[in-house]
């Protein structure tokens, strides 16, 4: 199977292409730029680098929340109007579950993605890795960082590997409350810490062959986990 794959979750964009368990390429920029213009030049690049034709993609995928509601917005809508055009299956996945595949080589721990949510959350969830295979703990949620500590304390004896552009906000938050977690708690360097198409590429591999279902373009949906600033805003002058 031919996947193309795409994360905008952040102010990072990338692509990638696999056919069947084969990392064919990726383009990945971190440049500050707006994803609206840079985004399907990007699937473009990679697709005309890898002499590959874009009708020959079986599936495409897309990092569908928690991130930037705007960023996500954007990959999705990209991923719909391909799919849709093409006449093609669609598949979304969690960026905090695409995160946590960086770690796929560790031997075992337990894995923490940290997204800076803003207003004093993190986006995150906890996921099991053992013997190269992650399983998910608990679902993706918004919450603070005491909230996620006093979650965490139930893994103190494990290994807890943190990633994501809101670990370091967590990491200094454990060092301040105690030594509780302090000796088991680390966050991965910064060329694994983020996500990426790639193992948005892999995590829906995984989901497939864990029985997730594709859908069609027209029903791949969102996953906020919150409503946005401008809606609570609106929502303050609803009588």
């Amino acid at each position: 199977m031919n996947l193309l794959a795409i994360d905008s979750s952040s102010k990072v964009a990338s692509c990638a292409l696999l056919s069947g368990e084969r990392l064919l390429g990726e383009v990945y920029l971190d440049a500050g730029l707006v994803h609206s213009t840079t985004l399907a030049p990007m699937v473009k690049h990679l697709l005309d680098l890898s002499s590959f034709n874009i009708k020959d993609v079986d599936l495409f995928c897309v990092s569908n929340g928690p991130g930037s509601f705007t960023g996500v917005r954007i990959g999705v809508s990209l991923v719909k109007g391909m799919a849709l055009a093409l006449g093609k299956e669609t598949l979304g996945v969690s960026t905090l579950y695409s995160m946590a595949f960086n770690t796929i080589d560790i031997k075992d721990a337990v894995i923490c993605p940290c997204m800076d949510a803003r207003r004093s959350q993190l986006y995150t969830a906890i996921f099991n890795l053992e013997n190269l295979k992650i399983t998910r703990i608990t679902e993706d949620t918004a919450i603070g960082c005491e909230g996620l500590f006093s979650k965490l304390l139930e893994y103190k004896n494990r290994n807890i590997i943190l990633a994501g552009d809101g670990a370091d906000l967590f990491f200094n938050f454990v060092k301040e409350k105690g030594v509780s977690l302090n000796s088991k708690i680390r966050i991965l360097s910064h060329g694994y810490r983020y996500q990426t198409a790639r193992n948005v590429a892999f995590a829906a591999l995984d989901l497939l062959k864990k029985g997730e279902k594709t859908v069609k373009p027209k029903d791949l949906g969102i996953n906020y986990l919150r409503p946005s600033q401008a809606e609570i805003s609106n929502n303050l002058f609803i009588s």
